[in-house]
């Protein structure tokens, strides 16, 4: 399970799409979006008072970096209300899904995590780090085989760090499979087949 203070999502640039270097939850790097040049830290209005598509977008983009920040301090309470405050003004924001699934990984609310995981599955089914939250899932719920194949969808899809998974400890019980370590050797640049 990644935390929030690594990120496999890249920066928003502006209002576009994300993925330019998927690194969400779990690398060094900070994975806040940019913020837009006209959100305030006070964020003073009524909720769904933004007429426009684009300030909607940019209000889940604040709320979704408040989370992050609430995430790294471990206000998980904070952080999960800044992530479902991201998806009311967007409700397809994938980081913030992502995350906010992340979330209930790690505060072990399995029967929200497979709720928002599956809605993730149907609208952002090739975002690798879909998969890779699956996994942790299935590792935590005692089902090792389907994390296993989570995993693996993760990698094929472009999980940027597979060996994470040597590491990550929502993964042991994936870990302890016999297919595991060969797996993971054969992700390794002087292995020949990664």
């Amino acid at each position: 399970m990644k935390q929030p203070a690594r990120s496999h999502f890249p920066a928003y640039a502006g209002l576009g799409i994300i993925l330019s270097s998927l690194v969400f939850l779990a690398g060094d790097r900070d994975t806040d979006l940019p913020p837009s040049r006209t959100l305030t830290a006070g964020h003073a209005h009524r909720e769904g008072s933004h007429a426009d598509p684009q300030s909607e977008h940019r209000m889940a983009i604040y709320h979704y970096n408040e989370g992050n920040q609430a995430f790294r301090k471990g206000d998980y309470a904070e952080a999960e209300r800044q992530y479902r405050m991201a998806l009311h003004h967007d409700p397809d924001l994938a980081p913030a899904q992502v995350n906010l699934s992340t979330l209930y990984l790690k505060t072990r609310r399995f029967t929200q995590a497979e709720d928002l995981l599956a809605r993730l599955r149907r609208g952002a089914p090739t975002l690798p780090e879909t998969h890779y939250n699956l996994a942790c899932y299935y590792a935590l719920t005692g089902k090792p085989e389907e994390g296993f194949k989570a995993l693996k969808e993760a990698v094929r899809l472009g999980y940027r760090n597979p060996q994470e998974a040597r590491t990550d400890p929502d993964l042991e019980a994936v870990r302890r499979l016999p297919e595991f370590e060969a797996w993971v050797q054969s992700l390794e640049p002087d292995s020949g087949s990664g």
